[in-house]
């Protein structure tokens, strides 16, 4: 472990103590009512009012509020260790607006208010383009509105852009396929965007069946170039090869220099075959638990390649002493988002104090090839010649099944424990290429609930149990918060990021961060 993450860990250790020493003596007879404001539950299941059964409708105004607005103020810096870079900075307004205009009606609207990126200024010209300096962005999260009672009392419909969160695992849901990743923080887990879509809700007796339909394609939003290596796969261009095309008989070792490297991005046909994605969920309470199947019919959350062109321009050609030819190449490749079926199995329930969940998924995915082609240019002798390569197989038709179970349980005296056992990860496609991960919340929370600690936050990557040695990569995320005043909190805390570069998490350790953030509830 490099001395600086060692130093950081033994410090954030020793505040820890000295924390949990001076809270153990504190006045906890102070009580702080729990503050809701700003939390929205995910996939929120519209139930049908009793009232509506048995009276008619008079017009009377309902109990609650017609109209409600909440939210919260944000801000996050981020600080890299790597060079004391500013690595992040955002300033986000994020407003709820919830109104009911009527018993069997609502409307309901989230949106992000922010400047989360750093002045986009290069010439003394750009100095006159206010977007460009303070780089503000409106993000509508959700915005539909929901009918109750749609001809049966039974049926509820939701149309607008939405949150469809399916799955019962804390933020690691391989059965959460309907909304693209939003992976714009790749340390705010889970997150998603919202999609442009026609939910239907049915009530059968203690059967809840759910249907949904999303007729408009969105690509999941990527995480920065920080962080390409650990969620796309590299391309690899060899030092040197052998070639024996120009002169038959003569094996020409060609030495490469990389030039160029891109790609283009093939979105799918905007047509009724190729553009929406559809799911189906039933889900039946048991006890005390709750267990759902589901379906979705969709694409890939992340691309995939299909078409790959090599350039290879021959610069220099020697002879003697030894035959050789120094080369440069420029690869371009196409990518594209394939379609994708899985099958959907998650529980949630609770065993005493202890709560315990878990859930399956089933990719059916297509055989998709990758064409190759390369392109030989030799300007000195005037050659220039085109062959077409055998297709390369990316991913094979072969199901694979991705899991995670978890549980959580409250101690005494403020302790939390939260446990979660993940098979596959959300870039890892293909029985052979599923990885596991072991993620851990430990945190204590004083008598009072002004502060809390995460003690031990993170989590391990293991690709391989026969060569841990290789093949292991770790997360630590320390974080203490502090409530001075109600809906206020003020957060310090760290990334940080060790392991193999034959793992994703050990590919990119030198996006350790330090963040500070200070977040207002309303």
């Amino acid at each position: 472990m490099p001395i600086m993450k060692k130093k950081l860990v033994f410090g954030f250790g020793l505040l820890l103590l000295i924390s949990l020493k001076s809270l153990a003596q504190q006045d906890t007879s102070f009580s702080v009512p729990p503050d809701t404001a700003g939390n929205l539950l995910a996939d929120t299941v519209a139930m049908f009012p009793e009232a509506d059964i048995s009276q008619p409708d008079d017009g009377l105004q309902p109990e609650e509020p017609k109209l409600s607005i909440n939210g919260y103020i944000q801000a996050d810096d981020r600080l890299k260790f790597n060079g004391g870079k500013l690595y992040r900075q955002e300033y986000r307004l994020d407003v709820k607006l919830d109104y009911k205009p009527f018993e069997r009606g609502k409307l309901f609207a989230e949106v992000w208010l922010r400047t989360y990126k750093f002045p986009e200024i290069y010439t003394v010209g750009d100095l006159s383009d206010k977007k460009k300096i303070l780089n503000f962005d409106a993000d509508v999260r959700e915005a539909y509105f929901d009918i109750y009672g749609l001809f049966t009392k039974n049926l509820d419909v939701r149309i607008g852009r939405q949150r469809i969160a399916w799955g019962t695992a804390d933020r690691l849901n391989p059965t959460d396929n309907l909304n693209p990743y939003d992976m714009e923080d790749i340390w705010d887990f889970g997150r998603h965007l919202g999609s442009n879509a026609i939910k239907l809700t049915y009530y059968a007796g203690t059967f809840t069946i759910t249907g949904v339909a999303i007729p408009w394609f969105t690509p999941s939003v990527l995480p920065g170039q920080d962080w390409t290596q650990a969620f796309m796969p590299e391309v690899k261009i060899p030092a040197m090869i052998t070639d024996t095309s120009f002169m038959p008989g003569l094996r020409i070792p060609i030495y490469l220099t990389p030039r160029s490297i891109s790609d283009t991005l093939i979105m799918p046909q905007r047509d009724i075959r190729h553009y929406p994605s559809f799911g189906l969920k039933a889900k039946k309470s048991i006890g005390n638990f709750d267990i759902s199947l589901s379906y979705v019919y969709g694409r890939d959350a992340l691309p995939l390649p299909t078409e790959l062109y090599t350039n290879i321009t021959i610069d220099t050609f020697t002879v003697f002493p030894e035959v050789r030819a120094d080369a440069t190449v420029d690869i371009r490749s196409k990518v594209g988002f394939p379609v994708v079926q899985v099958l959907g199995l998650d529980f949630a329930g609770s065993i005493k104090d202890v709560g315990i969940w878990g859930e399956a998924a089933c990719f059916l995915p297509g055989k998709n090839y990758m064409k190759r082609y390369l392109h030989y240019d030799f300007p000195d002798f005037g050659i220039s010649k085109d062959s077409v390569l055998t297709d390369s197989l990316v991913l094979d038709s072969k199901p694979y099944v991705k899991f995670v179970v978890g549980l959580d349980y409250t101690f005494k005296h403020g302790f939390y424990l939260n446990f979660q056992y993940l098979h596959g990860f959300v870039h890892e496609r293909g029985p052979k290429e599923l990885n596991d991960y072991y993620m851990l919340a430990l945190e204590w929370t004083s008598g009072n609930g002004r502060i809390k600690i995460g003690i031990l936050n993170g989590g391990v990557q293991v690709n391989n149990y026969n060569d841990l040695k290789n093949n292991l990569a770790w997360i630590y995320m320390p974080e203490i918060s502090y409530k001075p005043v109600d809906n206020a909190e003020l957060i310090l805390g760290a990334h940080l990021l060790d392991g193999s570069p034959t793992t994703s998490f050990g590919k990119v350790t030198k996006n350790d961060d330090i963040y500070l953030k200070l977040k207002y509830s309303f």
